[in-house]
């Protein structure tokens, strides 16, 4: 069943087709929201929040956008907002990222070993790009995650963040030329 009919079916008073709302997309929300902050416990509390958020503004969805950026938009402002409230930024771990993840955001910067001391190589580089993603702001964070992790297309990361899509693609340039330039300064430490 597509999103939109199950989306019909909770607004006409059935709760089941909210649950399998929930259980198709909670394990894409939290693993967002956790490569944005880097905190298992508060990437869960946050789903949560964004769920309940969504439980209660789904009367006001417009179906003609797509349900799954319009789910990833709540998602981002509420980890904004959590951001806001704690007043402190937290660590992207990516020792936490499943393989297929590692390997989507290495690619950016290294093609994939081959040989002991490559991979060796290949492991050093991985830390350096964790302190480098360490560094960046929430901002620059939320895209690399949206983009290079969860594969979001430009179009959807707009609408997912409320912006145009140059500024995805301002952001998202800033953001690899930030952890580029950083990783130059790690890799001469």
């Amino acid at each position: 069943m597509d999103d939109n009919q199950l989306i019909e079916d909770f607004l006409e008073g059935d709760q089941t087709s909210f649950e399998k709302l929930v259980k198709k997309y909670q394990d894409k929300i939290y693993n967002t929201i956790y490569s944005i902050t880097g905190n298992r416990t508060d990437a869960w509390d946050i789903s949560q929040d964004v769920f309940i958020k969504v439980y209660r503004s789904l009367p006001s969805f417009r179906k003609n956008s797509n349900f799954y950026t319009w789910l990833y938009r709540i998602a981002v402002n509420q980890v904004k907002d959590f951001f806001r409230k704690k007043k402190r930024e937290k660590l992207v771990s990516i020792e936490n990222f499943g393989r297929k993840e590692k390997e989507s955001l290495l690619s950016i910067f290294a093609s994939a070993p081959k040989t002991a001391w490559q991979e060796l190589k290949a492991k050093e580089l991985q830390e350096l790009i964790q302190m480098a993603l360490n560094s960046l702001s929430v901002k620059y964070r939320t895209i690399i995650t949206l983009r290079e992790i969860e594969g979001l297309s430009y179009n959807e990361i707009a609408e997912a963040l409320g912006c145009s899509l140059g500024t995805v693609e301002s952001r998202l340039y800033r953001a690899r030329q930030k952890i580029r330039s950083l990783l130059r300064v790690l890799k001469e430490e």
